[in-house]
């Protein structure tokens, strides 16, 4: 049972961030929010541009055929799905 609450008092932390965060608010405005649990549970937008640009430069190697790794499908199905991360819902 104790981990369910930990569970619950998880989602409720995100939600209220998010209504925040969608209020316009700053989350590291705010003094009460421990800033260590908003670092766990979000991924820093700026890391999610950087692997996509990362992807990007793995595809030009992939079609210029300096990678094999990957396909070029694969590929831009990993930077669709990352470019949907940033996306507001």
């Amino acid at each position: 049972m104790e981990e369910e609450q930990k569970q619950d008092y998880r989602e409720h932390l995100i939600n209220t961030i998010d209504m925040l965060i969608d209020g316009g608010i700053s989350v590291y405005d705010i003094d009460v929010v421990n800033k260590k649990a908003i670092r766990s549970n979000y991924i820093l937008k700026q890391k999610v541009k950087d692997k996509i640009e990362t992807l990007r430069k793995m595809l030009k190697a992939t079609t210029e055929g300096k990678l094999q790794e990957y396909t070029p499908g694969e590929i831009l199905l990993k930077i669709d799905t990352l470019k949907e991360l940033l996306e507001d819902k």
